[in-house]
C-alpha cells in the first residue's frame, strides 16, 4: 500500500497553512507607538487549531505509514488537546480514549468538549486526582494501556519531543510571509512548555529577537524547568516567562480579564478566550502600558487557538 505524503495529510484534514500573519491593535498599542502582529494559528483548522496542530503534526504524519490501532491521552474536561486529538483519530479511523482528570465527572453532565469526543466515537476514562498525577509515570502508562487495550499514549497537551519540530515551522512561515520584518519580541501562552521550547530551539535562524512566555498557571520555576527539559543541551538566553498574568491559576480568571476578552471580541474579528489567548493578549497590553515593552517596539503574538474553550466561560473560576 502506498504511504501517503504530508501534503496529502494536510489535504485530508483540510489544514490551512501557512496560517495568516496579520497586523492588529491592542487597547494601548497605538498610544505607545508599539506595532503588534498576530500569527493566526487559530485559523489553521476549526477544530485542530493553534499549537494543537503544531504539536501533533509530526505524530500524525508518522501515523500515515504506521497507524496505531488505539490511542490514549490525558487532559481535563475542557482540554483543547483531547478535543483536537479525538477529532484527528476519528478522521483517520483510529480508536481513541481520553483519560480525563476528575473521577467525579463521570456522574455529571459532560462538558461540551467531552460531548464532542463522544460524538466522534471516542471513549472516556475518568481517573481521580491521585492517579492523574501519575500521568508521566511509565509504569502507570503501561498499566493504563494494558487495561484500555491501547498501543500508544500521547502525553498531556501533546507535549513531546516530536512536537518541537512542528512548532518550529512557525519561523519559516513568518520569514516567508514578512521577510523584511524583524520582531523585538514574540509572546505566547505557556502551560506545558513545548510550544515555547519549539520556538526557542530554532531562534538562531529567526527574525525574532526575544521570546516571552506568558504563564497561564501558577508555575514559577516549574515552567522554566519544563522548557529546559525539552531544550536539553540547546539552552538559550533570549527567552523568559512572565508569571504575573495567570489571573489565579490554570483555567481561572478574573472579572477584569473576562471583561477584557469580551470587549476585545466585540470589537475585533479576531477572537480570544480567557484560558490561553486572553491571558497572552492581556499580558502584552499590560507590558505595553507599563513600559515593559518599549515604545517603538514591534511585537508578535502567537494565537495558539483553543477557542472551543469559550464554551466554558460560565464554568471558569473567577479569582477573588
Amino acid at each position: 500500500m502506498r504511504v501517503k505524503t504530508e501534503s496529502e495529510l494536510l489535504t485530508d484534514l483540510a489544514i490551512n497553512l501557512p496560517s495568516p500573519l496579520e497586523q492588529i491593535s491592542l487597547p494601548d498599542s497605538a498610544a505607545k507607538g508599539v506595532e503588534v502582529w498576530c500569527k493566526r494559528d487559530d485559523l489553521i483548522h476549526p477544530i485542530i487549531s493553534g499549537n494543537k496542530w503544531r504539536k501533533l503534526q509530526q505524530t500524525l504524519v508518522s501515523w500515515y505509514s504506521s497507524p496505531p490501532s488505539h490511542v490514549i491521552s490525558f487532559g481535563g474536561p475542557y482540554s483543547n488537546h483531547l478535543h483536537a486529538l479525538a477529532f484527528c483519530c476519528a478522521q483517520l479511523g483510529i480508536a481513541f480514549t481520553a483519560v480525563v482528570r476528575g473521577k467525579y465527572l463521570q456522574h455529571q453532565v459532560l462538558s461540551p468538549t467531552l460531548q464532542d469526543i463522544c460524538h466522534w466515537q471516542g471513549q472516556l476514562h475518568f481517573v481521580n486526582k491521585t492517579d492523574y498525577q501519575r500521568r508521566t509515570d511509565p509504569a502507570y502508562i503501561d498499566e493504563l494501556k494494558n487495561y484500555l487495550q491501547a498501543d500508544l499514549c500521547i502525553p498531556e497537551g501533546g507535549s513531546q519531543s516530536a512536537a518541537l519540530q512542528g512548532v518550529a515551522e512557525i519561523h519559516k512561515e513568518v520569514s516567508y510571509q514578512q521577510p523584511e520584518l524583524m520582531f523585538d519580541l514574540a509572546l505566547l501562552p505557556v502551560a506545558s512548555g513545548a510550544s515555547l521550547a519549539g520556538l526557542v530551539n530554532k531562534h538562531q535562524a529567526t527574525s525574532i529577537n526575544t521570546f516571552v512566555g506568558v504563564a497561564v498557571l501558577k508555575g514559577k520555576s516549574y515552567l522554566e524547568e519544563l522548557v529546559g527539559q525539552f531544550l536539553g543541551q540547546e539552552q538559550h538566553t533570549r527567552w523568559h516567562i512572565e508569571h504575573e498574568y495567570h489571573h489565579g491559576g490554570y483555567a481561572k480568571t478574573s472579572a477584569d480579564l473576562l471583561a477584557f476578552c469580551e470587549h476585545y471580541n466585540a470589537n475585533n474579528s479576531l477572537q480570544i478566550e480567557p484560558v490561553y489567548s486572553g491571558k497572552c493578549f492581556w499580558a502584552a497590553n499590560d507590558m505595553i502600558k507599563t513600559g515593559k515593552i518599549r515604545p517603538g517596539s514591534r511585537v508578535l503574538l502567537l494565537h495558539t487557538g483553543g477557542l472551543q474553550g469559550n464554551r466554558a466561560y460560565k464554568r471558569i473560576n473567577v479569582s477573588k
